[in-house]
Parts: structure tokens; C-alpha cells; sequence
């Protein structure tokens, strides 16, 4: 499409985003084959595209916080914000109600090793009802 912009990682992978997209703004923007840094070379208008892969921004909100235990042996599997946390400690999820509208309270604490600090790091949420 026109106004197109060509990306390139620097394993030279090319790839296609949108201006819309660009526009909206595509938070820390990696390769969509690789996921290596990646920056702007200029319109896609002006190179030979044929066989480059398009970006396309996802139309549904990533989840805040998905918690995936595949068998009762199992350890967690905790995705925040989209990254996944390594190294865990302890696990807290609680979602409560006061009637059956769904609105309720969140309470979450997922403790995990934070390798750069060498200590216990600690991820919390809290959001209640403001009725």
C-alpha cells in the first residue's frame, strides 16, 4: 500500500508495516522472523517487495495476566504483559464477587527470582470494585 514503510532486523530480514500502524505506535518493534532489533530503511514504495513478509498489529488486547497449568505435576506457565515470568517462586490469583454481574476483585502476587537483582522480585495487582 502506499506510504508503506520497508523494515529491516539486522539479520537482514525485510519486512512491511503499515503507516497506520506506525502511526498508532508499535512498541519496541523486533522482526517477525527472528524478533532481533530492527529499523526503518524507507518506503516500501521504492524497493522491490516481492516475497517480504507484512506486520500486521494484532486487533485484540493481549491479556494482562494468563496462568496455564498443564497437569497437576506441572509447573505454572505465568505470562504479565506479554513476557513470560521465569524462575517462580509462589503463584497468588484471586478473583472475587459480591453478586453474579461479573463485576469483582482481582488479587494477584506472583513471586519469581529476578536474575539481574539476585533477589526475590515480586509482581502484585490489585483492582476492587469502586461501586
Amino acid at each position: 500500500m502506499k506510504g508503506d514503510i520497508l523494515f529491516r532486523c539486522v539479520d537482514k530480514h525485510r519486512f512491511i508495516v503499515s503507516r497506520e500502524d506506525i502511526r498508532i505506535g508499535v512498541d519496541g518493534l523486533a522482526c517477525i522472523e527472528c524478533g532481533k532489533w530492527c529499523y526503518a530503511i524507507g518506503s516500501a514504495d521504492l524497493y522491490l517487495n516481492e516475497g517480504v513478509k507484512r506486520y500486521t498489529r494484532s486487533k485484540t488486547k493481549d491479556p494482562l495476566l494468563t496462568i496455564t497449568v498443564q497437569d497437576i505435576d506441572s509447573v505454572p506457565v505465568v505470562t504479565y504483559k506479554g513476557e513470560d515470568i521465569q524462575g517462580k517462586v509462589s503463584i497468588s490469583y484471586e478473583w472475587l464477587t459480591r453478586d453474579d454481574t461479573g463485576d469483582g476483585i482481582h488479587n494477584a502476587c506472583i513471586k519469581h527470582i529476578d536474575k539481574y537483582v539476585g533477589s526475590i522480585g515480586e509482581i502484585t495487582f490489585n483492582r476492587e470494585v469502586t461501586k
